[in-house]
C-alpha cells in the first residue's frame, strides 16, 4: 500500500536518511529503531505526507503521495507526532471526534458513534469523556491523542467478529507511548496488534525492545542515516546489531519462547 524507491530525506541542506527501497504492506506492524537524530522522525513525517524535503518516488495506493489533498489523505492515514503541542478547549469526546471529522462521507453518524465507543472502550477512557482536555495530565492527554488517531483508522464492524478492511489505512506513531506509564503502554500494544490484524498498516518508533520483539512483525534498524537492517524482530534485534548500529550493549535471552533484552551494566 505504501511504496518508496530511492528515497532520500533532507533536514535543511543535510541528508537525514536514504532508503533504496521500501514497501509497507497491509497489516504490517513495523518499528523504526535508531539513535537520536538518526532520521526516524523525518522518515515518519515524510511517510505521513507532512511537508518535508525529499527526493525519489513515494506512493500510497499507487498514487504519488505529494499529489494527495490533505482531506483525502486523512481518510487513509492517521499520524501522531512525537510532540503534540495542541491544547484544545474541547472535552475529551470532542477531541476524539476530530479523528472522525475527515470521514464524514465514509461513516454515517451512527457508525461514527459506534467507532468512538469502541475506541474509548479499547483505551479505557470512559471516565474521561466529559472532562476538559486542557485540564488533563500530560500522560492522559497523550492517551486521548492516541484515541483520536485510532478513531481515524478504526475498522467498521460487519458483525460476527469480521471487519470492513477497505480502504486499507495507515497509522503512523512517533514515540506515541513515551509519556505513558508502563501499565498504560502494556495495555496499548495488544490494541495495535489487533488493528494490524484487521488490515491497518502501522509504522511506529519506540525504544522498548521487549515490546517491539513481542508485538511487531518487522523492525527497521537505522544507523548513520542509512538502513542497517530490515526484517523480523528475531533477525534484526540481535546483540551484535544493536551494538554495531546503536552502540547499545544489551544481552538477549530467551524466556519461554520470548526474547528479553537486558542492558549490560558498566
Amino acid at each position: 500500500m505504501l511504496d518508496a524507491h530511492q528515497l532520500t530525506l533532507y533536514q535543511g541542506p543535510s541528508r537525514a536518511l536514504h532508503l533504496p527501497a521500501f514497501h509497507l504492506a497491509r497489516g504490517e506492524l513495523v518499528a523504526v529503531l535508531g539513535s537520536s537524530a538518526s532520521g526516524k522522525t523525518c522518515l515518519l513525517r515524510t511517510l505521513a505526507g507532512e511537508p518535508t524535503g525529499y527526493q525519489g518516488r513515494l506512493q500510497l495506493h499507487d498514487k504519488a503521495l505529494h499529489t494527495w489533498s490533505y482531506r483525502e489523505l486523512s481518510k487513509y492515514r492517521a499520524y501522531l507526532a512525537h510532540s503534540s503541542p495542541m491544547v484544545f478547549d474541547d472535552k475529551v469526546h470532542e477531541v476524539i471526534q476530530i479523528g472522525l471529522d475527515a470521514l464524514q462521507d465514509v461513516y454515517p453518524h451512527a457508525e461514527q458513534e459506534e467507532v468512538k465507543h469502541q475506541v474509548v472502550k479499547a483505551l479505557d477512557l470512559g471516565a474521561y469523556l466529559y472532562r476538559e482536555y486542557a485540564n488533563l495530565a500530560a500522560s492522559e492527554r497523550r492517551r486521548v491523542q492516541i484515541a483520536r488517531v485510532f478513531a481515524q483508522v478504526w475498522p467498521r464492524s460487519c458483525g460476527d467478529n469480521t471487519y470492513d478492511k477497505l480502504p486499507s489505512r495507515l497509522l503512523i506513531l512517533d514515540q506515541a507511548f513515551l509519556p505513558l506509564d508502563p501499565p498504560q503502554r502494556a495495555h496499548l500494544w495488544p490494541v495495535l496488534t489487533w488493528l494490524a490484524s484487521t488490515g491497518v498498516a502501522i509504522v511506529l518508533t519506540s525504544y522498548d525492545l521487549n515490546a517491539i520483539s513481542q508485538y511487531c512483525s518487522r523492525v527497521i534498524l537505522i544507523s548513520h542515516h542509512k538502513v542497517f537492517a530490515d526484517g523480523t524482530p528475531q533477525d534484526v534485534l540481535t546483540s551484535t546489531n544493536l551494538q554495531h548500529a546503536l552502540g547499545w550493549s544489551v544481552q538477549k535471552v530467551q524466556v519461554q519462547e520470548r526474547s528479553l533484552f537486558i542492558p549490560h551494566h558498566f
